[in-house]
This record gives C-alpha cells, structure tokens and sequence, in this order.
C-alpha cells in the first residue's frame, strides 16, 4: 500500500506543479495585457510627449531634422529616461534618441496600437530588447505640421514579475498547498480502498500457489474493477478445486479399472504357470481371459495418450474431403450385431448428397464411435439409436440420439470434461475421457458439439462440422 501511496501522491503533485506553471503563465500574460496597466502607462507616456512638445515650443521651435533639434531632443531623452521618435509625415522614423530605426517605417515596426484623446495615439512595438509602449501625437511647428513626436518606453518585465509576485503569487501558492493537502488525503483513500482489496487477492493467491484449493478472495471490498479481479480469481479458483478433484477421481478411477483387468491377468496367468489349468479347455479360457483383458488395458491406455496428444495440439489430422453421412452410417453398421444381442433398433438417416468436409476419417469414425458405444451402454432393450445428417446452410450437422435413460441436468455442463462420469456405478470399463476426445477430435476439425437430454426422455448428441467450400 505505501508504494501506491507514493506513486499517487507523487502522481497528483506533478499534476498540481504542472497546473500551477500553466496558470502562472497565463495569468502573467494577461496581467502582461492587463488593460489598467497599459492605461496607466500610456497616460504617463501622454503627459511626457506633451512636456517634449512643449519644451520645443519654449526653445523656438527648432526642427527635429536640424542638429540644435536633434539635440534638444536628445538631451530630453536622457532626462526623462525615455526614448523619443520624430516620424515625418510619411511615416518614416528620421530621429530616433536611440539611433536605431532611424529610416525605417513606423508602420512596419507597429504590432498593436489604438487612439486616444486630443488626436494622440499609442502603439506597441516588439525588438529583441523586449516591448516598446509609445505614445504619439502630431507635432506642428511654426503652424506647420512637420509629422509626429513620439515618446516610448521599454515595458519592464521586472515590473510586471513584482506586480506578479505582490499580487497572484501569493494566492497561487497557497492553492498548490491546499491541493497538495487535499491531494494527500485523496491518495491515501484511494490506496486504502484499491491496495487491501488487492492484498486480500495477493494472499488468497499465495495460499492457493501453497496448495490451499479453498483460498477464495473477498468479492464485496474495493472499486468495481477490484470485484471483477476477485470473482475472476475465485472462478479460477473454484475450476482449479473442481479440475483437482476430477484428476483425483480419475486416479482413482484408472486405478481401480487398471487393477480389474491386472488381477484378470495375474491370475490366470499364475493359474497356467501353476498347473491349475490342468486340462486343454481350462487353459483355452485362461488364455482367452488373458487376451480380453490385456484388449481393455490397450483401450484405456490408447484413450489417454489419445486425449493428452490433442490436447497438446500434437495428433496430426488428415484433411481430405470426405462424406459425413456415408461414414457415419459405415460406423453404425459396425454395431449392428451388438445392438441386435441388446435388443435395441439401429436407423441412419441421411440425404441422398451431402456437401462434402474436409476432415480425417479415422478420427471421424473414433468419434461416432464413442457416441454409439455410450449410446448403446445407456439404452435399453426394446430403445432405439438413430444417428441424423444433414446440410443447413454452411454447415454439416451430425445427431446420435438414443431413447436411453437420459442424463441428469446436473451433469450437462461437465458432460464433456475429463474424467467426469454422470453415473460412476453404471462406467463399465471407461474412465470418463470418451466424450472428453469427442470434443477435442470435433474441435480440431473447426467444429462444435452440444447435447440435448432429460432423465427418462434419451439424449440427442448434435455435432456441428464446416462444409467444404
């Protein structure tokens, strides 16, 4: 929690110093044109260009362009600390007390100006010295008029920093202290609120990665984006407990199925080592039990190395075009003798063209497979199987659907999941992975499955494949 505290108060004090730079700026830019200020500088300017031009009266009205006029009006800007301009009735500057723009035109120089009483005007010229503030007005001698004086000074920017630092600079910084105050009690509420609900999460997830499967994190503290970590969290948590315990089953179950067929084995083998099988018929069926059960080891064993391959993504798929319908048919011919043995009626049904797929047939069959063998395992005598296919729209759609006992509503939503089995006393020999390869042979192919069932009322298995386009 402190490192967020830091980081967020250090955050809102960038934030606040960059504010308060930004605003200072701005506001010494307009007290910069701040109209007060410049009315009472050109007032000021106003009452000099009048003493100037009243001063060449007294003197005789000396010409500017002459050297008694020219020093006259130099020795009143070294007296008055100011600079004085005469701009001749073309607009060209022809006296300047600073000798710098002599000759050149006043209205090129010009960036701002207005009028003001009594036929002066004042104007803003900018140098690389800074801003000049002059006031004008028409000079008239011996009734005359031999264009205008002007006098001007440099706009000191220290002046407007005092003014700036006596009147805002004050009140801006206590602002920034207030906001840092406020700011402070903001960042602490804010790591207070975010960093306890996520160290609850942190711990949860410490003792969940140090074996605590029942490690769940508050889901009711913090902002909504700290709720939806820790549902989040908990939903994998509550996958992962669920996912331990089906592996736990599953040990359990290939334990107990493997030990089934290896005492089968160790028996009847220890039987014909022993001499027990003493005649030619025992022995025949001792060997016939032996061969049954190694047959269901090799079932169990090919299944799991088959589920963890496509999960792994390294099974390789053949992709040829084939027919869906034909295949699928083919597979169920291949339980004819059985489901006959059970009493239960096998129909294919299928249009007389399918649009081809692209898929590998021995995975294909696997799966229809799978689906008769469980199809077959649930219904009973006197039922029916049927699979259906057919083309709507894009897709090919394949259903095996039974009159069987059905499934509970309980156990749809893990169906397909590894290990699971919906009724663990009624598995026969498999250890929940059939209908786990289904989904991934199905998948691999681009493919979907589904499952419609109620107890009672049978189960419809609806596979979904591309067409071949």
């Amino acid at each position: 929690m402190k490192r967020l505290f830091t980081r967020l108060i250090t955050a809102f004090g960038a934030v606040i110093l960059l504010t308060l730079v930004a605003l200072s700026v701005a506001l010494f830019a307009l007290l910069r044109h701040d109209p007060l200020t410049q009315r009472l500088l050109t007032l000021h300017l106003s009452t000099q260009v009048r003493a100037v031009e009243g001063r060449l009266h007294r003197a005789g009205d000396p010409h500017p362009g002459t050297a008694a006029g020219a020093m006259l009006l130099r020795e009143l800007a070294r007296r008055e600390d100011r600079r004085i301009l005469w701009i001749d009735n073309g607009g060209i500057i022809r006296f300047d007390s600073a000798a710098r723009w002599e000759g050149k035109s006043a209205d090129t120089l010009l960036v701002r100006g207005g009028a003001l009483h009594g036929g002066q005007h004042w104007g803003e010229y900018e140098t690389d010295e800074g801003t000049w503030l002059f006031v004008a007005e028409p000079l008239a001698l011996h009734r005359r008029r031999e264009g205008e004086i002007a006098v001007g000074m440099l706009i000191p920017r220290t002046a407007l920093l005092r003014r700036f630092s006596a009147t805002l600079l004050g009140p801006l910084l206590q602002a920034g202290a207030l906001a840092m105050v406020l700011s402070g009690a903001l960042a602490l509420f804010i790591s207070r609120s975010i960093a306890q609900p996520l160290q609850r999460v942190v711990e949860a997830a410490q003792a969940l990665a140090a074996g605590d499967l029942s490690a769940r994190a508050p889901e009711d503290q913090g902002p909504e984006e700290v709720r939806h970590l820790a549902r989040t969290f908990n939903a994998m948590s509550d996958r992962i407990q669920a996912t331990q315990e089906a592996q736990r089953a599953f040990l359990a179950n290939v334990a107990h199925d493997l030990r089934t067929p290896l005492t089968s084995i160790q028996g009847f083998a220890q039987a014909l080592i022993d001499g027990a099988a003493a005649d030619e018929a025992s022995r025949l069926q001792a060997a016939q039990t032996i061969y049954e059960e190694a047959q269901r080891l090799e079932k169990m064993t090919t299944a799991l190395l088959d589920l963890a391959r496509l999960e792994a993504g390294a099974m390789h798929l053949e992709s040829v075009p084939l027919d869906l319908g034909a295949l699928a048919c083919a597979r169920l011919e291949r339980f004819r003798l059985q489901a006959e043995a059970q009493g239960i009626e096998l129909r294919c049904e299928r249009p007389p063209s399918l649009p081809p797929m692209a898929g590998d047939a021995a995975r294909l069959s696997q799966v229809v497979d799978n689906l008769l063998d469980n199809a077959l395992r649930y219904t009973p005598p006197g039922g029916e199987v049927t699979i259906e296919v057919t083309a709507t729209g894009d897709e090919l759609r394949l259903v095996v659907a039974d009159t069987g006992e059905g499934i509970p509503a309980e156990a749809l939503p893990h169906i397909f999941e590894r290990f699971y089995r919906a009724d663990p006393a009624r598995g026969g020999s498999g250890v929940g992975l059939g209908l786990a390869i289904v989904r991934e042979i199905v998948q691999a192919h681009g493919g979907s499955v589904a499952v419609e069932s109620a107890p009672g009322q049978g189960s419809r298995f609806i596979l979904r494949f591309p067409r071949l386009s």
